[in-house]
């Protein structure tokens, strides 16, 4: 008698490849995640501390996604054999990396702004 398990099959499933589509949307989630929390997080700071939810805050909301989709496309292009939670990370850590990187090359001009008059 022969028994079964949905335990093999599962991961018989699992370890199929996604197709790139698939891991662009799971890295577009990924992104949304990250824009999701970034808008919670200014709507919990104080009012005055808030960032304005200009035309410039949503395009970013918009964009982080779309630059964490397309880090995706680029580690496919390139032959990475990626699975669907390395996409959803790329979607969360590239617009992450590339915000730190904007922010540690910005020329700020004048003295620092806790500098004594």
């Amino acid at each position: 008698m022969e028994e079964t398990s949905a335990l093999p099959q599962a991961a018989t499933a699992a370890a199929e490849p996604i197709s790139t589509p698939e891991l662009l949307t799971v890295a577009l989630i990924g992104g949304l995640i990250l824009s999701l929390a970034n808008f919670f997080q200014n709507h919990n700071r104080p009012a005055a501390k808030r960032v304005p939810l200009d035309y410039v805050y949503w395009l970013a909301f918009i964009a982080w996604p779309l630059i964490g989709a397309f880090v995706t496309w680029v580690y496919v292009l390139d032959g990475a054999k990626l699975r669907a939670f390395s996409a959803l990370l790329t979607g969360l850590g590239a617009p992450t990396t590339i915000q730190t990187l904007i922010e540690r090359l910005s020329t700020h001009k004048g003295p620092p702004d806790n500098a004594e008059p």
